[in-house]
């Protein structure tokens, strides 16, 4: 909805809060998650207000930027459902430091593997094995376990190790 963030928060946790709560979603999930969604009402079509004032900057169609404003964002549509299904504390910032860190560090390369995959790119251009690749790399590195999260790494590690030394041999050969 077409609110400012503090007023669309207030909103929501007053009406969708209360019913994921009552699905048994954890009270801190449950308001990350309408937070969350409230902020993306900005640029997601119909509503997208922050794609109307980008096309007005740039003198574009606003349903047309609104349109590649939603798709280069279509990963971040994934993280508040992190919050409900992948519950670990950790995900939320809650527990120790060092276990916090590493799963916020995890999430985050998941969800560069996940945008390279999206896009097409990683340093170099990807095929649709390497995209697929990406994709179970990214899975391996959302989900909060250590081992799943070393696999995913060591993945998106060898992806991004062959793409570097590809391009080195491209441009030695050059």
């Amino acid at each position: 909805m077409a609110l400012p963030t503090t007023a669309n928060y207030i909103v929501q946790a007053s009406v969708a809060a209360p019913a994921l709560v009552a699905l048994g979603i954890p009270v801190l999930s449950a308001h990350l998650f309408v937070f969350y969604f409230g902020v993306f009402a900005d640029i997601t079509p119909p509503v997208a207000l922050a794609a109307y004032t980008a096309a007005g900057i740039a003198k574009s169609d606003p349903m047309k930027t609104a349109f590649i404003a939603s798709k280069n964002v279509m990963v971040a549509y994934l993280i508040p459902f992190l919050f409900i299904y992948i519950y670990f504390p950790a995900l939320l910032g809650q527990g120790p430091t060092l276990v916090v860190g590493l799963t916020m560090a995890s999430a985050m390369l998941g969800v560069v593997a996940m945008s390279a995959a999206w896009s097409g790119y990683f340093r170099l251009p990807c095929n649709v094995f390497v995209r697929l690749l990406l994709v179970a790399s990214a899975a391996m590195l959302i989900y909060p376990e250590y081992l799943t999260s070393g696999l995913g790494f060591c993945l998106l590690l060898g992806i991004y190790l062959t793409q570097r030394f590809s391009n080195r041999a491209k441009n030695v050969a050059v």
